[in-house]
């Protein structure tokens, strides 16, 4: 390994509440992607799914605790390779993601060109969808992707009880509010995590002063600091 790289808790998409494989706990983030983290700047797409690797990992381990969703996550990678490729180009992706199941399944998705990220929220229990940007932006373009990814993949599982008219969709979702250009992935995972410990993602100030010095440690220590 590169002195300029280290290995760090992180997975891609899983299943709900099954423990993913030892090999697919490390992913590689650089000192130049912490370094990032920590002093304002744009989070890249590996540590975002390390992230979200953790949120997973931890729900793995709250498997027991009532009022906690179960949860499956869609990657970094999902959402760009489904609107180019259409459903044929994930469906390897997603062999093993059991998203009929879960109560919640999580999309984080960058945005071309202007590199922005947002949360796409499948909520199995609310049969809501929820878009969460920290700009408030209206995002219809994601919203429709997202329910034509939902049609494909009941088809697909052949679950005929699954009517796109029964949910509710929301592409402008309240959750944190950045006052810059380049927190928008900080944001989304804290709304992340909030969501996996079944809160509703706060609307307060955040101090990103604080926030982001606690992501570095996290990805550090291959933990989260609620547990």
């Amino acid at each position: 390994m590169r002195h300029a790289e280290m290995e760090v808790c992180g997975d891609g998409p899983h299943p709900p509440n099954s423990m993913p494989k030892k090999r697919e706990m490390n992913r590689i983030l650089t000192f130049g992607e912490l370094r990032d983290v920590l002093y304002g700047r744009w989070y890249s797409e590996n540590v975002i799914d390390a992230y979200m690797g953790m949120l997973y990992s931890r729900r793995v381990g709250m498997r027991n605790k009532t009022n906690v969703p179960s949860l499956a996550i869609l990657g970094c990678n999902f959402y760009p390779k489904f609107v180019a490729e259409g459903f044929e180009g994930i469906v390897q992706f997603l062999r093993n993601v059991v998203t009929i199941s879960a109560d919640l399944v999580l999309m984080p998705v960058c945005m071309e060109p202007s590199k922005h990220w947002i949360l796409g929220v499948i909520d199995g229990q609310a049969m809501a969808v929820t878009i969460y940007c920290s700009l408030r932006l209206r995002l219809p373009e994601v919203r429709r992707n997202i329910q034509a990814f939902m049609v494909a993949d009941n088809a697909a599982r052949n679950n005929a009880a699954f009517r796109l008219s029964d949910w509710t969709f929301n592409d402008a979702g309240q959750g944190p509010q950045q006052t810059n250009g380049y927190d928008s992935g900080m944001f989304v995972c804290l709304a992340a995590e909030q969501l996996t410990r079944g809160m509703q993602p706060t609307k307060k100030k955040t101090k990103t002063d604080i926030l982001r010095p606690q992501h570095v440690v996290e990805l550090l220590a291959c933990e989260l600091f609620y547990k």
